[in-house]
């Protein structure tokens, strides 16, 4: 399937950026980059991109690595990349499971052995391979820690074990597949989530010959025939789909992999070795025991300024700490059992869908579905009992700055479709930001809309009296005396919850339950509220989300505190979408994806 019909003098680098749902590539000769329905030129060849957040990408250029922004255009300079050899360009390129970037280098006349290929990491700069005559097939493993790249002169692919913790190569590169006698030559590469190695040829003719050799296990060896580009399942936008771009020179490219950070570090890293799907990994420390005897445990991560703490049970946020602060800045409990009872969703990932659903029900890919009526006996609210709070959730990667939860929810569950895996990535980030992205998938049409249901407090007083609250919406959703959604969208001071500009919160008199309307559907990442107290620490809220949830916490006390003690801040689609018309739709697909990412940002 054409994806866009635009000629380019030489196609190279497509990046699919799952944030935005968008492909990128490259004309390199035209100096341009694309996407559909628009185009950007630069003064100098550029040839490939990972992204950094939804507005920012980390561009390869014949002199450098540039910061580019997407809504302006305008470039800054990371790295210089042989700037001074007016000999070569860049080539091909790819993010690195760790948040590295390589990039490859070739002559503008593929002059022999005039590249290289090199290593972008916090910051460095660092040649891996000299003496390349034409760069291609950068791509890594699923394992995490296997690199592979080929110098299509050459036409070998090798294969590069990679280290933990920073992901530099160890050892030497080995022959991977040699091909070097054996007709057309490696251009651009992938390995698709299952661990199938696909490379375009040079050489092979206008159909664009694909081949695909299965890295099997242990990889000592590919097998596998030629054959043409095939129709491949889309598990995810970022999974198994495979980019064609032709020019004259044809190049395969899906985009895997993504660069983030001040430093430019990943956002999307593949699983560990030694893993299957859905097999526990040990780590952090005992927590407590739930009723039925399974262990809860508890990780800790942090970067700069913020340390943060997790529970396995509900991917649940346990406590933030900044220095000097003597409180955590989301109020938890070092009990098991208060995440029983009254902190039963204290911050939890609620899911699949949180916030109500009224009349228990909602119809889904035209058949109407019944849910647990937990609250009043005839609305569903935070998924019944069927709830990911609920849950104690898979482990599946953690480190000093990041951990990944996993939980797998089988069809029919709590009256929900679809057999579906949701993960959740926590990120710390210095000097003080916590990041999370949200994924899903299903292999049947259902509902997903989950949020992170933490309480915050800046001050750690009784109550958030006095704190200052300021969220940048003109809508918010009206709802019923039950807290339910009526349908009705409201400009915000009909309902006296204009927060535009900030306003000094009184315990006695502002109450909030309500979904403030960010936007009519999921947006890139943007600043969508602030919460500072009265010693002059402010929590900044940015979100993908269309909708913000706010709760003043006049029930769910913790023990031995009073109510109003924190306010639940939570990023979310609005309230019960599938039975409110012109509300944004929270159904999910086979074949979809779903995605959303927060960040909570704290400052002085």
């Amino acid at each position: 399937m054409i994806h866009d019909d635009t000629i380019c003098l030489l196609g190279e680098g497509p990046l699919w950026h799952p944030g935005r749902g968008e492909l990128f590539w490259f004309d390199i000769l035209g100096r341009r980059l694309h996407r559909k329905g628009q185009s950007w030129r630069f003064p100098t060849f550029v040839s490939a991109a990972g992204w950094v957040d939804d507005d920012t990408l980390l561009v390869a250029s014949a002199d450098g690595l540039y910061r580019f922004t997407l809504s302006t255009g305008d470039s800054d300079l990371v790295a210089p990349l042989e700037a001074d050899n007016a000999v070569t360009r860049s080539n091909d390129g790819r993010a690195d499971p760790y948040g590295g970037f390589w990039i490859g280098t070739m002559g503008r006349e593929a002059e022999q052995g005039a590249g290289s290929i090199w290593r972008y990491y916090k910051g460095e700069v660092r040649r891996l391979v000299p003496d390349v005559t034409v760069s291609n097939a950068i791509c890594f493993h699923p394992d995490g820690h296997t690199a592979f790249y080929v110098d299509t002169h050459v036409n070998k692919v090798m294969r590069w074990r990679l280290s933990d913790p920073d992901g530099w190569p160890e050892g030497e590169a080995e022959v991977w597949l040699d091909l070097s006698e054996k007709g057309p030559k490696v251009d651009g590469a992938v390995i698709d989530a299952a661990g199938n190695f696909w490379t375009a040829h040079w050489g092979a003719g206008s159909g664009g010959l694909l081949r695909r050799l299965r890295h099997l296990p242990g990889g000592d060896r590919p097998a596998g025939d030629p054959d043409h580009l095939p129709g491949l399942r889309r598990r995810g936008a970022e999974d198994d789909l495979l980019h064609l771009r032709r020019g004259r020179h044809p190049a395969v490219d899906p985009g895997r992999g993504a660069t983030a950070g001040p430093d430019l570090r990943c956002r999307d890293r593949p699983r560990r070795p030694g893993r299957a799907p859905g097999d526990p990994v040990s780590g952090g420390e005992a927590f407590g025991t739930l009723p039925d005897g399974r262990e809860v445990r508890k990780i800790t991560i942090g970067a700069g300024d913020l340390t943060t703490s997790f529970l396995d049970y509900g991917a649940r946020l346990q406590a933030v700490h900044l220095p000097g602060v003597d409180h955590s800045l989301t109020p938890g409990s070092d009990r098991m059992e208060d995440y029983l009872g009254p902190l039963l969703y204290h911050g939890a990932l609620v899911g699949p869908v949180v916030n109500r659903l009224t009349g228990a029900k909602a119809v889904i890919a035209g058949r109407e579905c019944t849910f647990e009526a937990n609250q009043n006996g005839h609305i569903t609210l935070h998924s019944g009992a069927a709830g990911t709070w609920g849950k104690v959730w898979e482990i599946a990667e953690s480190g000093p700055s990041h951990v990944v939860f996993a939980v797998d929810l089988p069809d029919g569950e709590g009256g929900f479709p679809g057999n579906r895996r949701i993960e959740a990535r926590f990120e710390a980030e210095a000097p003080a930001t916590l990041r999370m992205t949200l994924t899903a998938t299903t292999d049947a049409p259902t509902l997903m809309n989950c949020a992170n249901h933490s309480y915050w407090t800046m001050d750690g007083g009784e109550t958030w009296d006095g704190h200052t609250l300021q969220v940048l919406a003109d809508r918010v959703t009206e709802t019923t005396d039950e807290d339910a959604p009526t349908g009705r969208v409201l400009p915000v001071e009909d309902l006296g919850l204009d927060l535009r500009e900030g306003r000094v919160l009184d315990v006695e008199t502002f109450r909030v339950d309500h979904n403030f309307c960010l936007s009519d559907a999921p947006e890139a990442l943007r600043v969508a509220a602030h919460l500072t107290g009265r010693n002059g620490l402010t929590l900044t809220v940015a979100t993908t989300e269309p909708g913000l949830q706010f709760f003043d916490n006049r029930t769910s006390v913790r023990p031995g505190c009073v109510p109003f003690e924190a306010i639940a801040i939570e990023a979310q689609n609005w309230p019960d979408a599938p039975n409110q018309e012109g509300f944004p739709s929270i159904e999910l697909a086979p074949g979809e994806t779903y995605r959303t990412v927060t960040e909570w940002r704290f400052s002085r």
